[in-house]
């Protein structure tokens, strides 16, 4: 069984239990174990960098209105992705839903967040300096 899926096991005993809810399924869904937590200083994106696979995986929260986020790597060395991103809304029908297209222009992209919207980005090709 590899890493993702024992993650996934806990985390939704965890969830059985009511010890978390399924609006926190994108932390656990892309940040595993192994995986180093980064400090940005923003308090609605968690990041964690996985440096055997040389992935970013940023999971954003946002409130109540839509809202048009920028994502800046400067500090990575980017390969151009690709970077895939999925979405969960959890006051509409939205669950985890993948979607494609995100451009990488230079080592910045931005995206539009739905309104009371989680959304996970995985940025593929990444080092770490």
């Amino acid at each position: 069984m590899n890493r993702f899926r024992v993650h996934f096991l806990v985390f939704a005993v965890a969830m059985l239990m009511g010890l978390v809810t399924p609006g926190d399924a994108e932390y656990a869904r892309h940040i595993c174990p192994g995986m180093t937590n980064l400090e940005t200083g923003i308090t609605d994106s968690v990041p964690a960098y996985d440096a055997k696979a040389r992935e970013l995986v940023i999971v954003a929260r946002n409130g109540d209105n839509e809202d048009t986020k920028t994502f800046d790597l400067s500090k990575f060395t980017v390969h151009n992705g690709p970077v895939t991103r999925w979405i969960t809304e959890p006051k509409n029908s939205a669950s985890c839903e993948i979607h494609n297209g995100i451009k990488l222009v230079g080592k910045r992209f931005e995206c539009a967040l739905p309104a009371n919207s989680i959304q996970t980005f995985e940025v593929k090709n990444v080092n770490k300096p």
